[in-house]
């Protein structure tokens, strides 16, 4: 595929495959097929992880068996969703799950990454201690909207094992607002972070469908232009493509202008996000004249 510099370093390696996932929701066998024709294609360089359930391991590790690969697939963890009193359990569930799973499937996959979902935010400090045990992984705890976000991810940034992620769509109740301050303050504090659902075109159609192109224009922008929330809420909601130019060394929205090493500072935190579809945001991309 053909497109600008800047919009392949900002994009390079954005999606983490989730065909299992709604609302697509795939079986497994033609997931693992969609993941290692995506790898294998025209589509590569927009890949990340395939994402997997912690409950769907066993099959994963079943289906992987009959293909050859030339090197391992990396998997995402999704944890079980748990309520404060499971909370504990399912943890020792899905270190169980995943441990059985590297045993019988390490030829095939390397599980690189752990997302779990905590019960709520009084207790964040603890279910992030507590995730501390998936010691040599890539870790996230996904916060719920409803409530401190701000409190919570500066906890989450007194760890350096944690990175946060939240939930864009399905049925997370959201705001702009609400997205733009967790941008804001993941970038604030250096706050590795991923979202997921819900960002499946470009540009913003409405303020319950955030464009994937937006949030992550707005991360390479913020961190070059020192923009406030409100600033970045602003960026997250216009939709107007003409209104965002990709060149081959820079970015720029409206006045406001960022470079190659500023979209690499973004991406180093603003790391991907989980999709059920790679075809949908690729064939947005070719609408619009970006990719050929």
């Amino acid at each position: 595929m053909r497109m600008r510099d800047s919009l392949e370093r900002l994009l390079q390696g954005s999606i983490d495959y989730a065909g299992l996932f709604p609302p697509a929701k795939l079986g497994m066998a033609e997931s693992i097929l969609n993941y290692i024709r995506y790898i294998n294609g025209d589509e590569a360089w927009v890949m990340n992880r395939f994402a997997c359930p912690s409950s769907g391991l066993a099959e994963l590790a079943s289906g992987l068996r009959g293909h050859t690969l030339e090197s391992p697939i990396p998997i995402t963890v999704i944890g079980r969703v748990s309520s404060a009193a499971e909370w504990e359990a399912g943890l020792e569930a899905d270190a169980t799950a995943m441990n059985e799973f590297m045993s019988t499937c390490e030829d095939k996959a390397e599980i690189e990454s752990y997302e779990a979902k905590i019960p709520d935010h009084a207790g964040v400090k603890k279910y992030a201690n507590d995730m501390r045990n998936f010691d040599e992984i890539e870790l996230f705890a996904e916060l719920p909207w409803d409530g401190p976000m701000a409190e919570s991810l500066a906890a989450i940034a007194d760890c350096d094992w944690l990175g946060a992620k939240s939930r864009t769509g399905g049925d997370a109740k959201f705001s702009p607002a609400d997205l733009a301050g967790f941008v804001h303050e993941c970038l604030s504090l250096d706050v590795p972070f991923k979202l997921t659902a819900g960002l499946h075109e470009p540009f913003t159609h409405s303020p319950s469908a955030i464009g994937f192109l937006n949030v992550f224009g707005a991360c390479a922008i913020a961190v070059a232009e020192d923009l406030p929330a409100r600033q970045i809420e602003v960026a997250l909601l216009d939709g107007k493509a003409n209104n965002w130019r990709f060149g081959d060394e820079s970015i720029q929205w409206g006045e406001f202008r960022a470079m190659m090493d500023d979209i690499d500072i973004a991406r180093d935190l603003f790391l991907s996000f989980g999709s059920c579809s790679v075809d949908e945001p690729l064939r947005g991309l070719e609408k619009l004249g970006l990719v050929r």
